[in-house]
């Protein structure tokens, strides 16, 4: 199985580098479009990614140089919520099934997870110890792009649950921390899940 910084990093390569020759092979006959079938490059593709991982890395310096820190987390967990879009078919699949996602994900991406006394908020622990934003390189980003992990926590709870949820990131990776860790309040109208894992 896949992990998500795996998935994530095959489908940006994938939008990214073939968008167009991809609308163009639509637009042609399927057998001219399999005569123009050219291997692929490994070595391009890898190029490509870390020159997107390096523009990244910029456009965040240029968000912490030129926009204060409201203006900035508003802008990521935006773009977070995007991202979580993504998934969507995931987060609807276990609608108004909060256990059931929290126990899904711990078989993919998710080492644990924690509840508090109240069954009101949990904490999401991360199994990577590297960023799974296909775009983030090691010891290149800003952890202005922890804004954009709580906007995709934000969208995906706030889709299971079908109620406002707040997400914070308490570790990250990308602030030296082992694993990335979320906390997630759920509001009082959120339904609390029967058996908490």
């Amino acid at each position: 199985m896949q992990d998500r910084r795996g998935f994530m990093k095959t489908a940006c390569t994938l939008a990214a580098c073939s968008c167009c020759p991809a609308a163009t092979l639509l637009a042609q006959e399927p057998a001219a479009a399999q005569a123009q079938e050219t291997p692929v490059d490994v070595g391009e593709l890898q190029w490509k990614l870390a020159a997107a991982e390096r523009r990244f890395a910029y456009l965040l310096e240029t968000l912490d140089d030129q926009l204060g820190k409201k203006a900035r987390i508003k802008i990521m967990e935006a773009v977070g919520r995007r991202c979580a879009s993504h998934y969507i078919e995931l987060a609807d699949k276990f609608k108004g099934n909060l256990k059931g996602y929290l126990d899904e994900i711990q078989k993919q991406w998710v080492a644990k997870v924690e509840w508090s006394e109240d069954g009101r908020t949990f904490r999401v622990f991360d199994k990577s110890p590297t960023c799974t934003c296909p775009l983030v390189g090691s010891g290149k980003t800003s952890s202005t792009m922890c804004h954009c992990s709580a906007g995709w926590q934000k969208a995906t709870y706030e889709r299971i649950t079908g109620a406002p949820v707040e997400a914070m990131v308490e570790q990250s990776v990308l602030q030296g921390d082992p694993q990335c860790v979320y906390r997630i309040q759920l509001s009082k109208s959120a339904a609390k899940p029967e058996d908490k894992s």
